[in-house]
């Protein structure tokens, strides 16, 4: 992962861990590590950044689904969606795969039952 691709406040994952980005610095990152501690880190390390709200929505839209009817078709509820889409709620990590796998796959959603 690129350092200028990182911004505070992110939420980075590295073997399945959740890391809390708190800072930016020229070449590493100093993070929240699971057991609540700030460490250094190199930006190598992270496979990749959670799924925002506004990522959430475009994969929503690439799948011609409304926040109400991604919900649906994601066994969510719809107002769970509507709370990923509105950044109340973090998008968990198998939601955000499945997502992403439909999008990079270009599959819509009466594809995938």
């Amino acid at each position: 992962m690129n350092i200028s691709q990182i911004n505070k406040g992110d939420v980075l994952f590295s073997d399945g861990y959740r890391f809390t980005v708190v800072k930016r610095n020229p070449t590493t990152v100093d993070v929240i590590n699971p057991d609540g501690r700030k460490v250094r880190a190199y930006p190598e390390i992270f496979s990749h950044k959670a799924m925002s709200a506004d990522d959430y929505k475009a994969a929503l839209a690439a799948l011609s689904l409304s926040q109400e009817r991604g919900g649906d078709w994601l066994g969510i509820g719809r107002r769970t969606s509507q709370g990923y889409a509105l950044n109340e709620y973090p998008v968990p990590e198998p939601i955000a795969k499945l997502l992403r796998l439909c999008v990079k796959m270009k599959l819509k959603a009466e594809d995938v039952k």
